[in-house]
């Protein structure tokens, strides 16, 4: 929760202390609307210097990816990139790539990723463009991104379709579902129909399905009256 820092400014022929105080609200693992759990075989892999971006270099901003996905999704502190790939048989063909960053206008520039529930599989990659081999690289059925706006987290999971993820709006804490504004960048369009958006690509497409509900102090799902709905307020926004 929270976290104090003091320290000593010396100016002569003055002494000032300093303190500042790191806060963050508390965490909590919501129950799921539909009693889905986590597909066993999707998992969320730590980046221990194995992966390169398309011009060789290491991107070590990229925090977890990953595999046996429809699109690699590879996920940074606070931004999520969907990577679609048209992969020709042919050697004589061009493959392509095409890369959808899922940007949250105006979050936490300060917030970052953590994984939870570790699973028991592990990766090893002996690479010839790293000098080392990587080994043991865990894979985790959750990833959390504390207080991503003031008062509402980010928790991605996974069900048998594939990614799924919740933005949990802590009211006591401030948290405002309106701050969530979410910018597609290198999308070709985006559409709502209900309280579904489609994200387009020139590769293919994803749904995003919304839901809302309430969960009491004791962990209990509350239903609501209402149903959500995507609202456009911008090009790809």
């Amino acid at each position: 929760g929270r976290l104090f820092i003091t320290g000593l400014s010396f100016s002569t022929p003055a002494v000032n202390i300093i303190t500042i105080r790191y806060d963050q609200t508390p965490v909590y693992t919501v129950p799921d609307l539909q009693n889905e759990v986590p597909a066993s075989n999707f998992h969320f892999y730590e980046n221990k210097g194995q992966l390169i971006d398309v011009n060789g270099n290491v991107i070590p901003g990229i925090k977890y990816y990953t595999e046996n996905t429809p699109q690699k999704l590879y996920f940074s502190d606070t931004t999520l990139s969907y990577v679609f790939a048209r992969v020709d048989t042919l050697a004589a063909t061009i493959d392509t790539l095409h890369r959808v960053d899922m940007i949250l206008n105006n979050s936490n520039e300060h917030a970052t990723i953590n994984s939870n529930e570790a699973g028991t599989d592990r990766l090893n990659y002996f690479l010839g463009y790293i000098p080392n081999p990587v080994t043991d690289v865990r894979g985790f059925k959750q990833l959390t991104i504390p207080d991503i706006y003031n008062g509402i987290d980010l928790q991605y999971t996974s069900n048998q379709n594939g990614l799924k993820y919740y933005f949990v709006v802590k009211q006591p804490f401030g948290g405002n579902p309106r701050d969530i504004e979410i910018f597609y960048a290198g999308a070709t369009s985006i559409t709502t129909a209900a309280n579904t958006l489609t994200v387009n690509t020139p590769l293919g497409s994803f749904n995003l399905e919304a839901h809302a509900y309430q969960v009491n102090p004791v962990g209990n799902i509350i239903p609501l009256s209402w149903n959500p709905a995507y609202n456009v307020v911008g090009t790809n926004t």
